[in-house]
């Protein structure tokens, strides 16, 4: 979304294999995402963008004050049936492009104080409609991912986990990756 099509989806999936990302697409880190995130920038030359890995603070003041101030996320999560994030230890991983933010009414000088206060607007691969769930949802959702599905783990294709597993540090829980300058 960010390059325009200058390197197609083809091209990301080749490079997650050369670089020992994915086997099948999936990505289950993300450091890897944002490296990932880097080469495409790179190979579209697009340079006004920053890439920044974070840990915890989803639903935080500073998230809050980043998109208020035109960042984009983009969160791994949960997904349930429709999509919106869920709590299923990580069985249904996915990933939401945070393009967008709500804030209800005036939180006064905190924005978590209330957690149904704040929506985010997001997109994913699964629906070509924009979704609303609240940041909370989601960062209860991002903060849920423990383990790979066991169901996937036994439909005999072959998927690159980072070491420490989904829960770890090198996996997807309570990671996400903001871009700003855009």
């Amino acid at each position: 979304m960010f390059i325009g099509g200058e390197v197609t989806p083809d091209e990301l999936l080749n490079i997650t294999k050369m670089e020992g990302y994915s086997n099948n697409g999936e990505m289950l880190s993300c450091k890897d995402m944002a490296k990932l995130a880097e080469k495409a920038f790179s190979l579209a030359e697009v340079d006004n963008i920053s890439c920044t890995l974070k840990k915890d603070g989803l639903f935080s003041h500073e998230t809050i004050q980043n998109l208020l101030n035109g960042a984009i996320l983009l969160v791994p999560y949960d997904a349930d049936y429709n999509h919106s994030p869920c709590l299923r230890k990580g069985h249904t991983a996915h990933w939401a492009l945070v393009c967008g933010i709500i804030i209800i009414e005036d939180p006064g000088d905190s924005y978590t104080s209330y957690p149904n206060n704040v929506y985010v607007l997001c997109r994913h691969g699964k629906s070509r409609f924009l979704a609303a769930w609240t940041l909370n949802e989601l960062h209860r959702s991002n903060a849920n991912l423990w383990e790979f599905s066991p169901k996937k783990a036994e439909d005999g294709l072959l998927y690159m986990l980072p070491e420490g597993g989904i829960g770890g540090e090198n996996g997807l829980r309570e990671q996400f990756i903001m871009f700003n300058s855009l």
